[in-house]
Parts: C-alpha cells; sequence; structure tokens
C-alpha cells in the first residue's frame, strides 16, 4: 500500500488491501472508457482541461453512473456548441 502521508501510528502503516479485482467487469470499464477517449478533439478541450487529471472525476462518474441515464438539468448554447 502507498502512504502519502506521515506522522501516525505505526499500526496504521501495515494495513493492507487485498482487493479480489473483478475481471467480470473488465470489458464494462474499457466499453465505457472509450467513449472518452476523444475527448481531446471537443471544442476547447484542453483549454478547458489543460492535463488529463482534470478529467478523472468525469472518469469516476462516467463508472458510477453503471445502467442510469444521465439527465440533463441545464441547456445552453456556449461558443455556437448546444450543450446538451
Amino acid at each position: 500500500m502507498l502512504y502519502d502521508y506521515s506522522g501516525f501510528p505505526k499500526q496504521t502503516y501495515s494495513v493492507s488491501w487485498p482487493a479480489p479485482g473483478a475481471p467480470n467487469l473488465v470489458g464494462e470499464v474499457e466499453s465505457l472508457l472509450a467513449g472518452l477517449a476523444d475527448w481531446a478533439q471537443a471544442p476547447m478541450a484542453r483549454a478547458a482541461h489543460p492535463r488529463e487529471e482534470h478529467l478523472l472525476p468525469l472518469h469516476v462518474c462516467a463508472g458510477a453512473g453503471g445502467e442510469d441515464l444521465a439527465t440533463f438539468p441545464y441547456r445552453d448554447v456556449m461558443l455556437g456548441v448546444d450543450t446538451r
């Protein structure tokens, strides 16, 4: 386990998390992330997200949404592009 903190009780540094993984989900996760592969081609993508780590919350949300469809409570046209 990788720790990025210090000064805590010694036993906290020996914690392990033997996660078994889920090989049966690999295909589903790959397909969900495939839709995000060309993000840099979107209008103003690099202006809004200069580095890829800015997209990590989006990747987490895309996976967490599961089968639920997204809703679009806000709609507008910005720089000639419909936000919906």
